[in-house]
């Protein structure tokens, strides 16, 4: 369970991080600063803004693959007209 609070988590950070950098990087910082005097629970909300129990981490965790695909099936697209269809046929 731990692992995929990880990957939530990194993603999240890296959400946040291309929404806002001004911002994220600070607060980001601060946390790391800080220690860990709280649980990492507290700590999340109290420096990034980010609940663990919050459905939409994982939504959101889902939206950056989501569009890295989108970007990379454009890329090939473009580099390869027609390479889509052949790589469906039998």
């Amino acid at each position: 369970m731990q692992y995929l609070y990880g990957i939530l988590l990194a993603l999240k950070y890296y959400q946040l991080l291309r929404k806002d950098p001004e911002t994220f990087v600070p607060r980001y910082l601060a946390m790391m600063r800080n220690g860990f005097d709280d649980t990492p629970e507290r700590l999340l909300r109290k420096f990034l803004q980010v609940d663990l129990h919050d459905p939409a981490l994982v939504s959101d965790a889902l939206t950056l693959p989501r569009e890295k695909i989108t970007e990379l099936e454009a890329l090939y697209a473009k580099e390869a007209p027609g390479r889509a269809e052949r790589s469906e046929r039998p």
